[in-house]
């Protein structure tokens, strides 16, 4: 588990911390405004990601791009293997196949998969929700990078189990998986990665007393 705490620019800490402490910030003429504590989560986890929606969740500003940075940073390091990359928002997954076009979207088509796990695929975008339950993708890989999260502790570790540790070794393979956290500096990526620990951690305790009950 690699954590990378990456630094926003000023520009963007600034609009940041504006809609962290008054639920509304200014990008480029635009306003982005938050009109419960709901929606100002939401846009905290937009700005931390690069972008944030406004005129009705249609349309976004970009703001910074350190996690595509960072990203482009793992590429470069991972020697040609193939990465999976879990994303959260639609503005997130836009961003990503500008920048990286040679990346697939993990989709319904059964294709997708098939040409991931045949290693045909060297970057594949997948939202949490879109990878869960029986769904087989460590044939295909074992980086995954997190360029953004959410507190859905059940999605996380459903995205994980799909190339994870137990999965490679029952497909004979002996190798590490290896997890990529981007997370932005002193905003609610950290809380949150947080709160997905403490979750986890709580659920084993769970699932290990029930486990000595039975």
């Amino acid at each position: 588990k690699n954590v990378m705490s990456l630094e926003l620019p000023p520009a963007a800490r600034k609009q940041y911390k504006q809609m962290e402490a008054a639920f509304f910030t200014e990008i480029e003429g635009t306003d982005i405004e938050a009109f419960n504590a709901a929606a100002k989560s939401m846009k905290c986890m937009q700005l931390a990601n690069g972008t944030a929606y406004y005129d009705d969740q249609q349309s976004f500003k970009e703001v910074h791009d350190v996690k595509l940075q960072a990203l482009e940073e793992i590429i470069s390091e991972s020697g040609g293997m193939p990465i999976l990359v879990a994303y959260n928002f639609k503005s997130d997954l836009k961003r990503l196949c500008a920048a990286f076009p040679k990346g697939r979207v993990l989709d319904a088509n059964p294709h997708t998969i098939r040409d991931w796990n045949a290693g045909k695929i060297s970057l594949l975008f997948a939202h949490p929700a879109s990878a869960g339950h029986g769904i087989s993708l460590q044939d295909g890989g074992n980086i995954l990078v997190f360029f953004g999260l959410n507190w859905i502790l059940e999605e996380h570790e459903q995205i994980i189990e799909r190339i994870g540790p137990v999965r490679q070794l029952q497909s004979g393979y002996n190798r590490n998986v290896y997890l990529h956290y981007l997370v932005s500096r002193d905003t609610i990526d950290e809380v949150i990665l947080e709160r997905l620990a403490e979750k986890s951690s709580v659920q084993q305790a769970l699932l290990n007393a029930m486990r000595k009950r039975s």
